[in-house]
């Protein structure tokens, strides 16, 4: 096998898309994060987080599974994140996740785009930022899995709407 790199795009919720993950201690939760990343393989090319959502773009070997790669990730932040007093109201990830296989051509453009997490949600929801990078032909079709985006709430939990301060309903 020869040596050589893909470039994955990778989007990851928190749990019912609430939004646990503060701004004020975003540099040690995503610190933590990187460091998961960066110990099981993975060369963190850009890392930020917006709220609800994480996007990681990361160069991964040939021969590692991003699936494993993303499980790991996500377990071991989880379990830290949860302990830890910088994130008091995260109860961890949503089960499923994006990646999105990128060219080295896009490189600089996917960089810039996750720098700029703050910029895009003054004016844009997740599915909304989601729908203005991959396009409505990408939601319509049905071979792009993205049922990751809506998980379904558990029962006794309202849905949430713009003017949601993220507390979960009696």
């Amino acid at each position: 096998m020869s040596d050589g790199y893909n470039f994955h795009h990778i989007v990851f919720r928190t749990k019912f898309s609430r939004p646990t993950l503060p701004e004020a201690t975003k540099r040690t939760y995503l610190t933590y994060i990187f460091r998961v990343a960066e110990d099981i393989g993975g060369k963190v090319l850009r890392l930020n987080s917006h709220l609800n959502h994480v996007h990681m773009f990361v160069s991964l070997p040939f021969n590692r599974d991003i699936s494993s790669f993303v499980q790991k990730v996500k377990g071991a932040s989880s379990r830290n994140m949860k302990r830890h007093a910088s994130c008091p109201d995260f109860v961890g990830w949503a089960r499923k996740f994006g990646s999105f296989s990128k060219s080295i051509n896009e490189v600089d453009t996917i960089i810039n785009y996750i720098i700029n997490q703050a910029e895009h949600h003054r004016t844009k929801t997740f599915n909304e930022e989601l729908h203005d990078l991959f396009g409505e032909e990408f939601f319509k079709d049905p071979y792009n899995r993205h049922d990751w985006l809506d998980e379904p709430l558990p029962p006794g939990l309202a849905p949430r709407t713009d003017d949601d301060d993220g507390e979960c309903s009696d």
